[in-house]
């Protein structure tokens, strides 16, 4: 690994721990405390009359290595669910494909974190 690489991995760590808040990331039964930076993104999806709609996504910033369910690190899949619980009230965000996008993206371009979209689940 390069030292480039290393000390970007360093930064997002300190970044996201600094930044974050504390989350449950769940894929089926499983699940791992993360911290994780909340986040926007806003797609636009062509209707079928042509009209276009803006979608909002509430994305969550990790990282990559913070999602091991005990063998290794693994990438986010669709389905999974992230708990975030603010003022003792908890809400799910399942993670969700959206206006033909992917349901997450590298955060950088040295695999140090993921942004994954989500939507509300139940709150």
């Amino acid at each position: 690994m390069s030292l480039l690489r290393e000390g970007v991995r360093e930064h997002y760590s300190r970044l996201i721990e600094s930044a974050g808040v504390l989350v449950t990331y769940y894929r089926g039964e499983d699940c791992v405390e993360v911290y994780a930076v909340p986040g926007e993104t806003v797609f636009e999806q062509v209707e079928r009359d042509g009209s276009v709609v803006e979608v909002r996504s509430r994305d969550w910033t990790v990282l990559q290595s913070a999602l091991d369910f005990g063998a290794g690190h693994t990438e986010p899949v669709v389905k999974d669910s992230i708990q975030y619980t603010e003022d003792e009230e908890a809400t799910v965000y399942e993670v969700l494909r959206d206006a033909g996008q992917k349901h997450f993206r590298e955060a950088d371009a040295f695999g140090g974190a993921f942004r994954i979209h989500t939507k509300v689940k139940a709150g």
